[in-house]
């Protein structure tokens, strides 16, 4: 069984870890592992607690074992895809300002590990979406799933701290209704419909 360890404050897996230090090798000439705490850390919220979940493959069968080259292909595509959905000026018309501000405030590079973060979920509904059969109103997963995946997430900010904000992914409610709308042959969308 694959598993990774989620940050249980803001759902990351990318910079949860755990505590650790290191001590010098002579014999390597260099800094090398000395121990693991049994502090859990976040690289965005601090101290934590972790969740161990199990990795099931794509298909939603983990029963089918894929090496771990497959994971990080599908893993960096879909980064990429997303962060190309964000950059394309069509897309990026009709997302949140808060997007825009994020970015502003915090640099590219926090905002890409804000992206990052969106992986998973956007894998996970693309997933239920194609266990209901209902891939062909969404289809192509780079053109048409991710932009509007991406254009119904939220940037949600802290209140307590006002600086911290996440993007807080779409989910499968969200996104089944459009889908549904347009498969083909279904119904049509309300602006698709008032056209007509």
């Amino acid at each position: 069984m694959r598993k990774r360890y989620r940050c249980t404050k803001c759902g990351t897996t990318h910079s949860a870890g755990w505590d650790a230090h290191a001590v010098w090798d002579e014999h390597a000439q260099a800094a090398v592992l000395g121990a693991v705490m049994d502090q859990a850390w976040c690289g965005d919220c601090g101290e934590t607690t972790l969740a161990c979940e199990e990795i099931v493959p794509a298909s939603g069968d983990p029963s089918i074992v894929r090496s771990d080259a497959t994971y990080v292909r599908n893993d960096l595509e879909a980064a990429m895809i997303l962060w190309e959905s964000y950059l394309d000026p069509e897309s990026n018309a009709v997302l949140p300002r808060a997007f825009n501000d994020l970015r502003d405030e915090i640099g590219t590079q926090e905002f890409r590990q804000k992206l990052l973060n969106l992986v998973g979920p956007l894998q996970s509904v693309w997933e239920q979406i194609c266990a209901e059969g209902l891939e062909g109103g969404m289809a192509p997963f780079d053109w048409n799933f991710a932009p509007t995946f991406l254009m119904r997430c939220a940037v949600v900010r802290d209140l307590a701290s006002p600086f911290r904000a996440e993007i807080q992914p779409a989910t499968i409610e969200m996104m089944r209704p459009i889908a549904e709308a347009h498969l083909p042959g279904g119904p049509m969308a309300p602006e698709e419909a008032d056209a007509a």
